[in-house]
């Protein structure tokens, strides 16, 4: 300027792999036509900050009917979740440009105390999106152990020095159950000669094997048919013509199963078919749902 003051603008490109800093300050040495100038000046209060790790903030997890899921929901199995997000420098309201590094989703089978099981799945993997926001939909597995499934959503393949500043705060444990429980067999067998029972509180014993790991029933309904008219006040053939009609059917209700591995869970009971005579018979089916309302029938 006419001071004789000069001017120098001196553009720099920050580079990912420098470090974290606060109250930055620069030295400037300067060369002209005649030689050193100035000698390691030092800024006072350039404040500069450079920031290189990131931070994933504010997810939140919706499954396909648009229901917002909190940590161990209860979600149906093969449903499609979306995970959303925003994507920052640690510390700030300002995001990195699209296709830096990685987002991954995956999801580990766990116990009721949180403990792995096996190993992990990925979900979906893709590259950082622009804007500082991500959303990610994908399809959910059919059924998690019975303690759920965890879904970690991770920054990954980062340039070096860079980390993923805060991954313990986007996950969400999940219960994925998409399958209704099982009746795997029942006892005594179809078409199977049994002698009858002794009478109540006695009788004869069924015995009913349901398969389901996660959220299994706590009851079910033994619905129970005597082959037998009018001779006792328990024959169920009221309109004798020797059929189980619906309407004809009584119900007890069979609780506290024997639950074994594999999500096996084995409900007694007994039913009082002293009255009967050789060659009438018996015919039950089992009715129920599990915790999450699924409905089973077995006969």
């Amino acid at each position: 300027d006419i001071f004789g003051t000069i001017s120098i603008r001196l553009p720099i490109q920050a580079s990912w792999l420098w470090d974290d800093g606060n109250n930055i300050e620069a030295k400037v040495t300067v060369d002209d036509n005649f030689g050193r100038a100035v000698t390691a000046w030092e800024t006072k209060d350039l404040n500069l900050r450079v920031e290189n790790d990131i931070q994933l903030d504010g997810m939140r997890v919706y499954d396909e009917t648009g229901r917002e899921l909190l940590s161990h929901d209860w979600v149906r199995g093969g449903y499609n979740l979306t995970f959303s997000g925003g994507i920052h420098f640690e510390g700030t309201q300002l995001s990195p440009e699209a296709g830096k590094f990685m987002l991954r989703i995956i999801g580990q089978n766990v116990t009721h105390d949180g403990d792995p099981l096996g190993d992990a799945v990925l979900m979906h993997e893709e590259a950082n999106p622009a804007h500082g926001s991500y959303s990610i939909t994908f399809q959910s597995p059919m059924e998690s152990s019975p303690g759920g499934m965890l879904f970690m959503v991770e920054a990954i393949n980062m340039t070096p020095g860079s980390n993923y500043a805060n991954s313990m705060y986007n996950t969400m444990r999940l219960i994925l159950d998409g399958n209704s429980p099982l009746v795997l067999s029942a006892t005594p067998l179809d078409g199977s000669e049994m002698h009858k029972g002794p009478p109540s509180p006695g009788g004869q014993s069924i015995s009913v094997i349901i398969q389901d790991s996660v959220d299994p029933p706590t009851h079910v309904n033994l619905n129970y048919w005597l082959g037998c008219t009018s001779r006792h006040e328990f024959c169920s053939d009221t309109n004798f013509n020797g059929l189980p009609d619906e309407i004809e059917y009584s119900t007890k209700v069979l609780t506290t199963p024997d639950t074994q591995d594999g999500g096996i869970n084995i409900f007694e009971g007994l039913i009082d078919d002293s009255m009967l005579e050789h060659g009438e018979i018996v015919s039950f089916y089992i009715d129920g749902e599990d915790g999450q309302e699924p409905v089973f029938f077995g006969t």
